[in-house]
């Protein structure tokens, strides 16, 4: 969207009028403060700024100076004019690239503004195989990637600021639940069971956070198994009573299906896994999560072939 030439056009002509009204004093004093704020950062905001300035000084001289009566002409009805705010807000968006502007001017909880910047962080890549609900898709990190995570660190501390701070003052199901979410896509997993657990208690039946808690075990379950086999089944164990629970208040919650297609595959049940993939595929089939689910279901399917009599794990 950014490369295209009639949204900048677009972009101008709002940001011109915004100066414009600015400039005629047009502008509340809320909306004046987020337009110098937001709006007059750059060298070439401010000239535009002193352009429009002089220009309006001009006018105002020229219309003075003349002494003619403008005929009365008819006058179409103006275009619907939206807050001045919102403009700023958009502005700022595109502008700046945060979202953390909106969230300011359209005053969103901190709740719903730590999830907005938890997506922000990990909108280009994720480093949990599992998917945690309400974050949008983004491609897993490959495991032996030499480069640097592409992470945005500045709206991930902004997250864990932020439902730290809703945790605080609340300490309810929600807050505790988001911080979980914080916790769990930085691989934190410890910090993300802990914070998970203390939701359940306070909303046991809630599926997403179920979800969440089996996501939590699961990959927590991963890390054990580089040195306690024991540990690690016990955990994956844990990670399957979470995950048949949110199916049990949710049947087709897509976190919950497709992290029961990567826990069968870690528990090494393969043929159940292959069954829990078709499952989730019967659900989405469209999304960037049903690609990935359809390259792991093609994984288990040749690994089921090269291995037909698979034994299940009692």
């Amino acid at each position: 969207m950014l490369a295209d030439d009639e949204f900048f056009e677009e972009f101008e002509i709002i940001e011109n009028e915004l100066a414009d009204q600015y400039v005629h004093r047009r502008l509340s004093d809320a909306d004046r403060g987020l337009f110098e704020k937001y709006l007059m950062q750059t060298p070439q905001q401010r000239q535009k700024l002193h352009f429009a300035t002089a220009l309006n000084e001009a006018t105002i001289e020229h219309v003075r100076s003349k002494q003619e009566v403008a005929q009365f002409k008819p006058r179409p009805p103006p275009p619907v004019q939206f807050p001045a705010y919102l403009k700023i807000a958009a502005l700022v968006i595109v502008a700046a690239g945060l979202a953390i502007a909106l969230w300011l001017l359209l005053r969103k909880s901190e709740v719903e503004r730590g999830m907005l910047a938890l997506s922000q962080a990990y909108r280009n890549e994720r480093i949990v195989e599992s998917r945690i609900s309400e974050i949008n898709y983004s491609p897993l990190r490959p495991t032996r990637s030499a480069e640097p995570p592409k992470i945005d660190d500045l709206a991930r501390s902004q997250a864990e600021l932020l439902l730290t701070e809703a945790v605080d003052k609340s300490g309810d199901a929600t807050s505790k639940h988001a911080l979980g979410r914080v916790y769990l896509a930085g691989k934190q997993f410890d910090q993300a069971r802990q914070q998970l657990e203390q939701a359940l208690k306070l909303d046991a039946n809630n599926a997403q956070l179920n979800s969440d808690m089996a996501a939590a075990l699961l990959e927590l379950g991963k890390v054990e198994r580089t040195s306690d086999e024991v540990k690690a089944v016990n955990t994956f164990r844990q990670s399957l009573q979470h995950l048949e629970r949110a199916l049990e208040l949710d049947k087709s919650l897509p976190e919950a299906l497709f992290n029961r297609g990567l826990l069968l595959e870690q528990m090494n049940l393969s043929s159940q896994a292959e069954e829990a993939w078709k499952r989730y595929l019967q659900n989405d089939s469209t999304t960037q999560w049903a690609d990935e689910a359809r390259r792991n279901l093609e994984s288990v399917q040749q690994q089921n072939r090269e291995t037909p009599q698979q034994r299940p794990d009692d």
